[in-house]
């Protein structure tokens, strides 16, 4: 994408300044999305056919225009298949985007349309579609203040959890609906202005919930992380203070080795970036800070195959006070393998980070151009799992036969699993109980080349740990899945 600069850092010790070593643009997989006005990119996922979702807003700042809720759908390369936008007059913003299990999208953010909605206080906005992007019905939920929904899972049991903030950050705010979008439950957690960022079901089917507690009147100012049962009734929850967590953005489930969350510190002149591993009742195991320049934010975090982590966000160490693009890998320990600083000649922020299928990763943002007339657009990035970005053109290096982790993992009735195969064969894959016992083939037939994904409906076995197996040719591979209903 021409206008990009990719730094490839060497490995940075925690709170000093990296070595950069400048690598051609033209390398990189990257595309921008948008009009001569102005996008944000909030969330992307991989959907089930291997190309990305995108989910954000879009103004092309005409006369009396306003903000539309827009998502995007891509091809595996990142070449647009279709755009769709959803607003009246007034301002909608997409903040999370998942595929459910019909094969559908949900998205949730914000509206000033609908509902109780209206300038400057929006409710929050659940939009579902069908596979091609075509409403098929929305709800909106708030008080009288500004209510915003930042993130959203679909529970096991079909339903969706939603976090967000209530009346203009008077209280965290999570919210269970049904699959209709129908409220079930909701609860308000904090002592005052109190936001919830993230949300991930846990194995017990209860959520762990991140965000930030801005309390003026009481003890807490910084990080919040809360865990509560499957009906919202806190089980536990932490504070930091601003020096330690001021902001947690994100947190991952890690099974029975706890959480990970990531997130700012510091104050109104700098912010860096940290690292936090916490176990399943929320006590600290270790934290890292990185400091790269004066502001630096991290926006989401996700585990790696190898047992480290992968972290998306911002810093301005190119040029003070302009951001730009930053992705980092760490160790399990939480230390720094490699880095990316990625930017342009205006700001540059990646809001959303999530694993492919093939073990890569995909991040999405928004890239800004301040020359005259200033534009901004939606941006997608596309790196492998050494922190490389895909080249766009050119023969692919040969890859190895493989089989993924299915995800999700663990999953209610519906997980999917991808494979990659090097040359055309006859590929068997099939599910085993914990008994050695086949319970059910996905296929066995011939494939050609290439990466596959096939789901597996589990909806008629009972809960439990299975194996699926890939054969084909000489290779042989079995990973564990966990179905939980």
């Amino acid at each position: 994408m021409s206008g990009k600069l990719l730094i490839i850092s060497g490995v940075i010790a925690t709170l000093t300044a990296p070595v950069v070593i400048a690598q051609a643009p033209d390398t990189l997989w990257t595309k921008t999305y948008g009009s001569p006005g102005g996008e944000y990119g909030a969330g992307v996922i991989q959907t089930d056919d291997l190309g990305f979702m995108i989910v954000g807003s879009t103004n092309p700042f005409e006369p009396d225009s306003c903000p539309d809720l827009y998502l995007i759908k891509t091809d595996p390369e990142g070449n647009l298949s279709w755009e769709r936008t959803f607003g009246s007059d007034l301002s909608e913003c997409g903040r999370c985007v998942r595929q459910t299990s019909d094969g559908g999208y949900i998205a949730v953010g914000e509206t000033e349309s609908y509902g109780g909605g209206e300038m400057e206080y929006p409710d929050i906005y659940l939009l579902k579609t069908d596979s091609a992007g075509e409403e098929q019905w929305y709800r909106t939920f708030g008080g009288p203040g500004l209510d915003i929904g930042y993130a959203i899972e679909q529970a096991a049991d079909g339903g969706f959890i939603i976090v967000g903030e209530l009346d203009n950050c008077a209280d965290l705010y999570l919210l269970k609906t049904d699959s209709d979008g129908y409220e079930e439950w909701a609860c308000t957690y904090g002592l005052g202005c109190c936001v919830g960022y993230c949300v991930r079901q846990t194995d017990d089917r209860g959520y762990i919930i991140a965000g930030s507690d801005y309390t003026t009147n009481g003890p807490y100012y910084g990080g919040y992380l809360l865990k509560v049962d499957s009906l919202g009734n806190e089980q536990w929850s932490d504070h930091y203070d601003s020096y330690d967590a001021k902001m947690i953005y994100c947190v991952a489930p890690l099974g029975a080795d706890g959480y990970i969350l990531t997130g700012s510190i510091g104050d109104a002149s700098n912010f860096d970036i940290f690292l936090k591993k916490v176990s399943l009742e929320g006590d600290d195991e270790w934290t890292r800070y990185f400091a790269v320049g004066s502001w630096d934010f991290a926006y989401s975090v996700r585990p790696a195959p190898d047992g480290g982590f992968i972290v998306a966000g911002s810093n301005d160490y190119r040029v003070p006070g302009a951001s730009d693009g930053y992705i980092f890998k760490t160790d399990a320990a939480g230390e720094l393998q490699w880095d990316l600083t990625l930017g342009g000649d205006g700001a540059d922020i990646i809001r959303s980070l999530e694993r492919t299928i093939d073990g890569g990763y995909i991040a999405c943002g928004f890239t800004r151009s301040d020359i005259p007339p200033p534009n901004q657009d939606i941006w997608l990035i596309r790196i492998d799992n050494e922190g490389l970005l895909i080249p766009d053109s050119g023969e692919p290096a040969p890859v190895p036969f493989a089989l993924y982790q299915a995800y999700p993992n663990p999953f209610n009735a519906r997980v999917t699993i991808g494979y990659y195969l090097p040359r055309p064969e006859q590929v068997s894959l099939v599910i085993y109980n914990l008994l050695g016992q086949p319970v059910a083939t996905i296929l066995e037939s011939r494939q050609e080349a290439g990466s596959h994904q096939v789901t597996w409906d589990g909806s008629q076995q009972a809960s439990g740990v299975y194996f699926y197996r890939l054969q084909a040719a000489e290779y042989s591979q079995m990973h564990k899945v966990v179905l939980m209903k």
